[in-house]
């Protein structure tokens, strides 16, 4: 029984962390879709933010291309990565 009791009580520590942790999650995937979604409709020009090796203003790319992302397909893989890591912690 007590194996049940541990069981259930790390079930609802695991429950509650995930409640305290997804308001920040969706605000995330929402900030990462409204940005391509304005990178997308621009033409890709914030694409240019990206890292460009041996170029000074490559540097800002280093900040930026983690929310930069190419096509949805990229955006998507992206995402499940992020949440999936998320999980196992």
């Amino acid at each position: 029984m007590a194996l049940f009791d541990h069981a259930s009580r790390e079930a609802i520590q695991f429950i509650d962390h995930a409640q305290s942790i997804m308001p920040c999650m969706l605000y995330l995937i929402l900030g990462l879709w409204l940005l391509n979604i304005i990178n997308w409709s621009l033409g890709a020009h914030l694409n240019r933010l990206g890292i460009y090796p041996r170029k000074p203003y490559g540097l800002l790319g280093i900040l930026f291309a983690p929310f930069l992302h190419a096509d949805f397909n990229h955006l998507f893989l992206f995402l499940s990565c992020v949440s999936s890591s998320n999980r196992s912690g």
